[in-house]
Formats: structure tokens, sequence, C-alpha cells
């Protein structure tokens, strides 16, 4: 998961154009509570405690700023003061360095940082992999 390596990656991946018709793409209209996302939050970290991965498929739906599969791989150490959780993220879009996702317990949330494709700030993140119909 590297720049090094990340054609390895994108060749194994398939077409982003499919991930348009997922199944599990229609949670987007229907489960986008804040209650959902805690439930995402928690399987997130259970997945990062047991040393597993977390695929998390970003969307802003009904906006479409951003519509888009990640890897989360670690957790940052806290930063003292800060009520917020830091995630480190593999984004096969951007190679060059880890991506931060963020949870906020305050608000039931997540954001993504800033890119050229996306102006950052609130995303909600949708399990990909974590049981069949996903």
């Amino acid at each position: 998961m590297s720049k090094a390596r990340a054609e390895v990656f994108k060749e194994n991946i398939g077409s982003g154009f499919i991930t348009y018709f997922r199944p599990s793409n229609t949670r987007m209209f229907f489960q986008h509570s804040r209650k959902y996302q805690d439930r995402t939050h928690a399987n997130l970290g259970d997945a990062l405690s047991r040393g597993d991965l977390f695929v998390g498929y970003l969307s802003t739906y009904p906006k479409l700023s951003i519509n888009h599969a990640v890897l989360v791989y670690g957790r940052e150490k806290g930063r003292s003061g800060d009520e917020l959780e830091h995630y480190l993220v593999y984004d096969p879009n951007h190679t060059e360095a880890p991506r931060q996702l963020t949870w906020s317990p305050r608000k039931c949330a997540f954001s993504y940082q800033k890119d050229i494709d996306f102006i950052g700030g609130f995303v909600r993140v949708y399990q990909a992999y974590g049981n069949l119909l996903q």
C-alpha cells in the first residue's frame, strides 16, 4: 500500500464504475442517521481491535461530492485535549501518503480530509464487506 505499489492495488480492485451499482449502496437512501453512523464507528473500532482492516464507502449523498471506497488500517494516537478520533486510511486515489478519517463522538459524524477531488469535511461511512449483504 504505497505509491510504488499503487498500480497493483488498482489493477486488482476492479472498475470504479461498478461501485455505483452495488446492492449495498441502497443503504445511502435509508440508513444515514447518526445512530447508523455510531454503529458503523463501533464496527470500525471492533475491526481494528481484532487486527482486521475496515473497508469504508464514503458518501455525501444526496450531494455527490464524494463517492469512494477507502481502506482504514489504523488508529492514530490520541492528541491531548482532542475529543476527535483519528484513523489512518489508504486511499487508492492518493497513494503518496496516508489519509485521515476523523470521528466526532459529540456529532456522531465522520469527516474526511480535503484534497483536489473533495472539499473536505462531513462524510457518511458505510462498511463494505462486513457481512454477506455488504
